[in-house]
């Protein structure tokens, strides 16, 4: 199950990855990608507008050496929604890491790419625009966190992430 995102631009837009959706609002979530307004509450991701997200370059395009001796040479400011979609991808490893850290049991499930979708969709902030704009809203590892550490409590469990989240109001 495949995590849709946008990147946040401004308050007021969002660069959604549209894809065609039967039944669902698409994207996902949002996440930081570089041009953003630092206006919005982000929780502690911070691009400045003017440089996007720091990246290596391929040395394919650049004909420059590869990354191994990286250099200032070897990275350029980028932004969009291939910026954001590592943000996606790297918190879903910190929830798996910290399932099998603290023995919650998720890499022993077949199910665990839905519980990981769920609990990065039911973790994210509601920026209080439309579904089709920010999905269930902008990533937030700190709520994340929170969803872990109540299931590691015993106060919640993995199985309460196999159904979909509700779409913020």
């Amino acid at each position: 199950d495949a995590i849709s995102r946008g990147r946040v631009r401004s308050l007021i837009e969002l660069a959604p990855s549209h894809a065609p959706v039967v039944r669902f609002p698409k994207p996902d979530v949002v996440a930081p990608g570089g041009e953003m307004d630092l206006s919005i509450n982000t929780t502690g991701f911070g691009c400045s507008p003017e440089f996007g997200v720091v990246s290596t370059k391929a040395s394919v395009v650049t004909g420059e050496p590869a990354p191994g001796n990286a250099t200032a040479a070897s990275y350029i400011p980028a932004s969009g929604t291939s910026m954001s979609c590592p943000v996606a991808a790297g918190i879903a490893a910190l929830i798996t890491e910290y399932a099998r850290r603290n023995d919650l049991g998720l890499t022993e499930r077949l199910d665990r790419a839905v519980i990981i979708h769920n609990i990065i969709r039911a973790g994210a902030q509601n920026l209080g625009l439309s579904p089709y704009c920010q999905g269930f809203g902008l990533i937030n590892w700190e709520s994340i966190q929170n969803i872990l550490t109540r299931i590691r409590k015993g106060r919640e469990d993995l199985d309460d992430y196999l159904i979909d989240p509700l779409y913020p109001a």
